[in-house]
């Protein structure tokens, strides 16, 4: 029972980031990316805990589940709250995580980007083909 209620409510979460997505498209403030993004978060998280009621939980289901309910649902509300009351500086800043794996190594790195979109992405694929070479050249 507990792995369908978890089910549902993931599936509940996703529409709701829809529609909120929808209000941004058609011309909502910021904030609304910030809160469909935080429910999406919520949404995986939902779902990571169906996948550990339904089958027990693993390292990785557990780890899923802390990551995106423990760590990025409360911050990504909090944005969206900031961006709503006015404060724009909380808007550009880009948080990525690079990650690269090989059979001998593995290497996750983490970013916090203050620029556009555009620079965020731009430093981000820079910093992945750098972690890339990286890891092949130890291999």
């Amino acid at each position: 029972m507990e792995a369908l209620l978890a089910f549902a409510a993931a599936l509940l979460t996703l529409r709701l980031a829809g529609g909120l997505a929808r209000r941004r498209r058609a011309g909502g403030g910021p904030q609304l990316t910030a809160w469909a993004a935080s429910l999406v978060a919520y949404a995986v998280a939902s779902a990571a805990l169906a996948w550990g009621a339904a089958s027990g939980w693993e390292d990785v289901s557990f780890r899923v589940y802390y990551l995106f309910g423990g760590l990025l649902t409360a911050p990504l509300l909090g944005v969206g709250s900031l961006l709503l009351a006015g404060r724009r500086w909380a808007a550009p800043v880009g948080l990525v995580y690079v990650a690269a794996e090989t059979p001998d190594a593995a290497r996750v790195l983490d970013f916090n980007y203050p620029a556009d979109r555009q620079a965020v992405r731009s430093r981000a694929a820079v910093a992945g083909l750098h972690l890339v070479r990286r890891l092949l050249a130890q291999s």
